[in-house]
């Protein structure tokens, strides 16, 4: 399972015969991973071993596995997520949410997220808000910066925060995102003022680098904190490369 997780995660393309193989390993994982994985490399002809193997798992373990789905977008794709979302299952709305929003965009779609923005449940906010930044648009982007100081949950301010940093990337608002992260820079608490840091950083802005080294000055105390510190060490990687080859 963790070959497949790998290749895949690794873009090698050269693997997918092997991957194919894999499809029909006689562990379930394992097919629901190599099936994920060829689809992350441009194979997306076995959704339906996904979509398969997810419905025959019991409920409770469901929500451990939709990650597979993630590569995927189809009207198929986006049924089954919104049968999950119908149940009242161990499957939470802001688990199902994300995997909505990385479908194609659709009127339906963006009533939910929509919706999902003003639950008084925090989990299905951060959901809601986490599946409009996927959904994507320049209207998104000016949507989520105003719901920020609304927001009372700083778990859900971070996903804005990296909601609005997404669809920067893409070209939606990057200035006017880089000034608002800059001016919330010193608010809330230390995880939110990291997660801030961190978007300025990964849109080439250093304003808050410092709060990004110390994070990553963790992984020296333990090895056991790589999950923790893993996106600040990937950022300042690509920073501190490509200052050095300005």
């Amino acid at each position: 399972r963790w070959a497949a997780y790998c290749l895949g995660e690794l873009r090698q393309t050269d693997a997918v015969a092997d991957l194919r193989n894999l499809v029909g390993d006689p562990d379930p994982v394992v097919r629901l991973q190599a099936a994920s994985s060829l689809a992350r490399l441009g194979d997306t002809d076995h959704e339906a071993v996904v979509l398969d193997g997810l419905a025959a798992l019991p409920p409770e373990d469901v929500p451990f596995a939709l990650h597979f789905l993630v590569p995927f977008r189809s009207a198929a794709v986006k049924q089954f997520l919104l049968k999950l979302l119908d149940q009242a299952g161990t499957t939470t709305p802001g688990e199902i949410l994300p995997l909505l929003g990385r479908q194609e965009r659709d009127d339906e779609i963006n009533g939910l997220l929509t919706a999902a923005l003003l639950d008084t449940n925090d989990d299905t906010r951060a959901g809601g808000v986490t599946g409009l930044a996927y959904h994507g648009g320049a209207e998104v982007a000016e949507r989520l910066r105003l719901l920020f100081d609304q927001e009372d949950s700083d778990e859900v301010r971070r996903r804005i925060v990296f909601g609005v940093g997404g669809l920067a990337r893409q070209g939606h608002d990057r200035d006017t995102t880089i000034e608002f992260l800059r001016s919330r820079l010193n608010r809330g608490n230390p995880r939110l003022r990291f997660s801030i840091a961190l978007t300025l950083l990964q849109l080439d802005d250093p304003t808050g680098i410092d709060l990004v080294r110390e994070r990553a000055a963790l992984f020296t105390e333990s090895f056991d904190r790589y999950d923790l510190v893993a996106p600040a060490l990937k950022t300042l990687q690509a920073w501190d490369a490509s200052s050095n080859g300005a």
